[in-house]
């Protein structure tokens, strides 16, 4: 059914309606007009923020792209510029950082978008937000564009250096390949005088061959000479005695002829040492002539300090009172027997003709070990004691220590003879000359100290060590030679007389003991490898090497002492408490001491210990200190002496000895253990008539013990 509706009425109505929808939608058209607005700054943002991440991707793989550009330019860059890529790669790590920063604060931004949208009744405050939160992000990744460009303009300035390194390592490679020939050319040049050197030496063996054959000739022709004079004597005085003349004038007459054969014979000798020793043997010898001059009368002294002029050496002077005497050598007994027969004394060796130490010709008298030291000085030292210097020939000791003093000892009074002082750091070795006048001190100061025996006051100041002076040893034949070891691996030859370095060995290894052979022609060396290397200090340069190179043990060489009764022969102590007697002509080992719960005693850093043992000059005796205070001495006994004819060179050990022994648990030689001192026993020292033990510990203690029974 249709219901009439006036048509005035339907358009007031419609009319109505629409203001009415037009009133109530007018509001809400700015809403979505802004909203739509909003959709597309969002749409905006979206686009940029996909730009942006383009743009982060691209530099993603440009920054990756670096870092595979940087290590490539590290493997081809030198080392010296290994700490310049560690600060690009830091950097390079921070920019990622970075960049994980605006990564994490675009998804933020992202974030504030998408609660934009939920919150429609906040929309333009939200949008309002994101646009000032995208603003802030603008900048910021302005900025980190900014830093990016700074970065890449830093890698390219880094690039060109890693060229230049590369193009400087080159030329250091191309310079090392220059050197290499060099050296090579310098090593060829080196072998070539190192074939010179053994054939100078193979020159100097043929030399001593002949010297040792006109020597045998000397002797015989001066054994004949002996003879025909005694024939001689006896027919002039049967002679005389037939005829009623007086013995005392015969006498009278004999001895002009006596004071010529004596002049002969010293001039014969004279002309054999000019080529075979140094002006000292021949000193040494013409003392002894001198001192034997009675048989020829005033005629022979002159002629023998005639030649002892001739020879550059000069008369030889008395000792001062109180002093060191000269050098008694062990030929005296068959002098005095020469003199008692009427006759002169003739050496039967070269080595009573150098004055060297012979064999005993008969058994060596029973001596027996004290069981306690006869006298002791427990702070003698006002520190650790670290080398003892004994004087040969003669009676007196020195010591040293890290108090930076010298103390002079009387082994016949066993009493102090006084103190040295001048040292300006500790003292690591002590050592006296041939003739007993000068004390040397190898200070750790770079320096070494010498003193005339006697006095206080220090004489010359030897300067020329790199490093802190470690040992020091005299010419057993020559009072003006001396050499040393110190901590700039070189060894120096000193020349007394003038005070300065004559001649410098420079050594590939550290060296720890030195020592020097009784002819004063070899130097030995200990090394804290456990090596022991010889020199020749005759033809040795700088620069040289070593003559032989002894290895036995790879423990460090501790002490070095020369057996003062066999030219050939060295004690060595190494860090593994084992001694041993090298025989460095034969370039082996002869004998090696050990003993149960013996541990060395060594003063000195661990990697650098030093101690001092020693042999008796006799060669029966072999001494050492130990750690627990103790001495351990061993009894080279008769029944181990070497065969004859070591024997007649001087060598062997001597006979059995007395005291309480620990035994040796085996076929080595007894060892007896000395106790008495405080703490580890570091330095001992034999008197050169093997009768007085010297012993320091690391208290600074020092002690005397005196051997009972025969004399030596």
């Amino acid at each position: 059914m249709e219901v009439y509706v006036d048509p005035g009425l339907r358009a007031d109505l419609a009319a109505q309606l629409d203001a009415l929808h037009r009133a109530q939608t007018a509001p809400w058209r700015g809403v979505v007009a802004d909203y739509a607005a909003c959709l597309r700054q969002n749409r905006e943002l979206d686009v940029r923020v996909a730009q942006l991440d383009k743009e982060a991707a691209e530099l993603r793989d440009e920054v990756s792209a670096l870092t595979t550009r940087a290590k490539a330019f590290d493997a081809g860059a030198a080392r010296d510029f290994a700490t310049r890529a560690e600060a690009l790669r830091q950097d390079l790590s921070r920019a990622q950082s970075e960049l994980a920063s605006v990564y994490r604060d675009k998804s933020k931004a992202l974030e504030d978008l998408i609660a934009a949208q939920r919150a429609r009744d906040a929309a333009l405050a939200s949008a309002s937000e994101a646009q000032s939160n995208f603003e802030a992000r603008a900048e910021e990744v302005a900025a980190l564009k900014a830093r990016l460009g700074e970065l890449g303009a830093r890698l390219d300035g880094e690039a060109a250096a890693r060229q230049l390194a590369a193009n400087e390592a080159e030329a250091r490679l191309s310079g090392k390949e220059a050197a290499e020939a060099r050296a090579a050319k310098v090593e060829a040049e080196n072998a070539a005088l190192m074939q010179r050197l053994l054939e100078l030496q193979d020159q100097q063996a043929e030399k001593l061959d002949l010297i040792n054959r006109m020597h045998e000739e000397m002797v015989e022709h001066s054994r004949r000479q002996q003879l025909e004079q005694a024939a001689d004597k006896q027919l002039l005085s049967f002679v005389k005695g037939g005829l009623g003349g007086g013995g005392a004038g015969g006498q009278q007459q004999q001895q002009p002829g006596a004071a010529q054969l004596g002049v002969m014979q010293a001039k014969q000798v004279l002309g054999t040492l000019r080529g075979v020793a140094s002006g000292a043997i021949a000193t040494a010898l013409l003392g002894r002539r001198g001192s034997g001059s009675e048989q020829g009368g005033p005629a022979a002294a002159a002629a023998a300090a005639a030649l002892g002029a001739a020879a550059g050496t000069g008369p030889s002077q008395p000792a001062a009172a109180g002093g060191p005497g000269p050098a008694s050598p062990r030929g005296d007994a068959q002098q005095a027997a020469a003199a008692a027969g009427g006759g002169e004394f003739v050496p039967g060796s070269l080595k009573q003709l150098m004055g060297l130490p012979a064999a005993p010709a008969g058994p060596v008298p029973e001596r027996a070990l004290p069981s306690a030291p006869a006298k002791s000085f427990p702070a003698a030292h006002k520190g650790t004691v670290c080398s003892v210097a004994v004087m040969r020939p003669g009676h007196f000791v020195a010591t040293c220590g890290t108090d930076r003093g010298v103390l002079g000892w009387d082994l016949n009074t066993l009493s102090s003879s006084g103190s040295f002082h001048g040292a300006a750091g500790t003292v690591n070795d002590v050592a006296f000359t041939q003739d007993g006048r000068r004390l040397l001190a190898a200070c750790g100061d770079k320096r070494i100290v010498t003193w005339a025996f006697g006095s206080a006051q220090p004489g010359h100041t030897l300067t020329g060590h790199g490093g802190g002076v470690l040992a020091v040893s005299c010419s057993p034949l020559d009072a003006a030679v001396a050499v040393s070891a110190g901590e700039d691996r070189c060894v120096k030859v000193w020349d007394l007389q003038r005070g300065f370095c004559v001649r410098s060995l420079p050594c590939a290894k550290m060296p720890s003991a030195l020592a020097l052979s009784l002819d004063g022609t070899t130097i030995l060396t200990g090394h804290l490898d456990g090596s022991l290397c010889l020199w020749d200090m005759r033809q040795d340069r700088a620069g040289g090497k070593a003559l032989a190179e002894l290895r036995d043990s790879a423990q460090t060489v501790l002490s070095l002492s020369p057996h003062w009764g066999d030219d050939s022969t060295v004690l060595t102590a190494s860090k593994d408490s084992t001694l041993r007697l090298w025989d460095f002509r034969a370039l082996s080992v002869t004998q090696t001491l050990k003993a149960p719960g013996f541990s060395i005693g060594c003063v000195g850093s661990m990697g650098r210990g030093r101690c001092t043992c020693d042999i008796s000059a006799d060669g029966r005796f072999v001494a050492a200190g130990a750690a627990d205070g103790s001495v351990f001495v061993w009894d080279l006994k008769p029944t181990s002496r070497r065969r004859t004819s070591d024997a007649a060179r001087g060598g062997g050990a001597g006979g059995g000895g007395g005291g309480g022994r620990s035994g040796s648990g085996g076929a080595g030689p007894p060892v007896t253990r000395l106790t008495g001192m405080k703490e580890q026993v570091a330095a001992v020292g034999w008197s050169y008539d093997c009768t007085s033990l010297v012993t320091a510990d690391k208290t600074g203690g020092v002690a005397f013990w005196q051997l009972t029974g025969g004399g030596a």
